[in-house]
């Protein structure tokens, strides 16, 4: 990932876009999101206690049968499940 930091800063600000949109479905978000702050594979595993298998099983849409019964629950609703940026107090 050679991104110079304006490059990054853009990719984050899109990543906060999207998430305020609801257009930030998983599993996809997840590779944006580490691709957005410039992050290797083996970087993003360090930082957050992953092994590559496991950061290649998210990434990949295969992670549990929790996130399958989650999306099976959404379907009916149009829902997707997505990232959301936190709401913050005033």
């Amino acid at each position: 990932m050679n991104k110079n930091r304006d490059e990054n800063r853009k990719h984050q600000r899109e990543i906060h876009r999207r998430a305020q949109a609801g257009e930030l479905p998983l599993p996809e978000s997840i590779r944006w999101i580490r691709e957005g702050f410039g992050m290797t594979p083996e970087y993003f595993c360090r930082c957050f206690g992953l092994t590559l298998e496991q950061l290649e099983v998210l990434e990949g849409g295969a992670a549990n049968d929790a996130l399958d019964a989650l999306r099976k629950v959404a379907k009916p609703f149009r829902f997707h499940i997505s990232y959301a940026p936190e709401n913050r107090p005033d």
